[in-house]
């Protein structure tokens, strides 16, 4: 406003002033020159103003830009988060993976490790077949027929029952003393079912009976379920397993002592002279020969109720010590054996 008014002023300011300063063409250069600052001053304005409202739509346009680019960041933010999170659980992923997979590895190994130690001991088991079938084809058959008997005690710990079907094989071959608890395990196993058929019962009395006798009369959960059948196992049982069993049966009596058996001598004796072997000389040879000592056997003697048993075991005592001096219980029982003798001579 100051520079209109300046402008409207300044003529009447030149006319006043060009009466009074002569120089008038110099003021008036000076006035255009002015004019020509003012027009130079309108068109830097004009340029300022276009220049702001340029800056403006510059800045406007950089404002939208940066929006534009903020908006984006924010967006690839996001993705990135998302595709962090994904990562993430890949990775776990892949991790639990290759755990697995050396998991897998390590069992593999070991199993190959397992195997190849198993078959290394089969071909040390081989070799040692192959040698034994060289060498020695009765050691073979034995160590077969020793794995087949184990076998059978396997079965019957677990089905007692089953003897009918394996107590055959049991009876017709050697058994060791180590398997007298396998069957005694099985025996009472079946003993303590509800309903037992004999027929199962004797199988087991059979092979105690024929196998295990002397170790049978020092248990007494097996003898008192065996003492009874005496008669029977002696009767089922055939003159070379009779003679083992009295074998055993002496040794056993012996290593419990007679006094301590009486019941069992009793059963015994009474089994033998009612079965097949009342006269078999090898059943009382077997017996005598088995209670080793002078006085074992006098003591045996006296045990005896049979009056038969005691004048075939009797002749052997006679036939042994007739010619020694005898104490006074000797000489007692020797009169007794000559007078079941006579009186057996003079009936017939």
């Amino acid at each position: 406003m100051r520079l209109i008014l300046l402008i409207f002023l300044l003529p009447l300011s030149l006319v006043a002033q060009n009466e009074v300063y002569p120089p008038y063409k110099e003021l008036l250069s000076e006035v255009k020159t002015l004019k020509d600052s003012i027009k130079q001053i309108e068109i830097l304005k004009k340029e300022i103003y276009e220049l702001r409202l340029n800056l403006e739509t510059q800045a406007n346009i950089n404002e939208k830009n940066f929006n534009g680019i903020s908006t984006q960041l924010d967006a690839s933010s996001h993705n990135l988060t998302i595709f962090s999170i994904f990562f993430g659980i890949a990775a776990i992923l892949l991790g639990i993976y290759v755990n697995l997979t050396e998991q897998r590895i390590v069992k593999i190994s070991d199993e190959s490790k397992n195997m190849l130690n198993q078959a290394t001991q089969i071909k040390k088991e081989v070799q040692f077949l192959n040698e034994l079938m060289y060498k020695d084809i009765k050691g073979l058959f034995e160590k077969l027929k020793r794995e087949e008997t184990e076998h059978i005690f396997n079965r019957l710990l677990l089905v007692p029952e089953d003897v009918t079907n394996l107590g055959r094989s049991l009876l017709s071959r050697k058994l060791e003393q180590s398997d007298f608890e396998a069957i005694k395990t099985a025996f009472l196993k079946l003993l303590r079912k509800p309903i037992v058929k004999e027929k199962y019962a004797h199988y087991y009395r059979m092979i105690l009976f024929q196998h295990f006798l002397d170790l049978s009369l020092k248990d007494e959960q097996v003898i008192s379920n065996l003492i009874d059948y005496f008669p029977q196992t002696i009767e089922d049982s055939f003159e070379n397993d009779i003679v083992k069993s009295t074998q055993d049966f002496a040794r056993g009596i012996v290593d419990i002592g007679l006094p301590e058996k009486r019941a069992e001598i009793k059963s015994f004796m009474n089994g033998v002279v009612l079965s097949s072997h009342q006269n078999s000389s090898n059943v009382y040879n077997a017996l005598f020969e088995g209670l080793k000592t002078r006085n074992n056997r006098f003591r045996f003697y006296e045990a005896i109720e049979n009056e038969t048993a005691k004048e075939r075991f009797g002749k052997l005592i006679l036939d042994t010590y007739a010619n020694d001096e005898p104490s006074k219980t000797e000489a007692s029982i020797i009169e007794e054996i000559e007078s079941l003798l006579d009186k057996k001579d003079s009936g017939e």
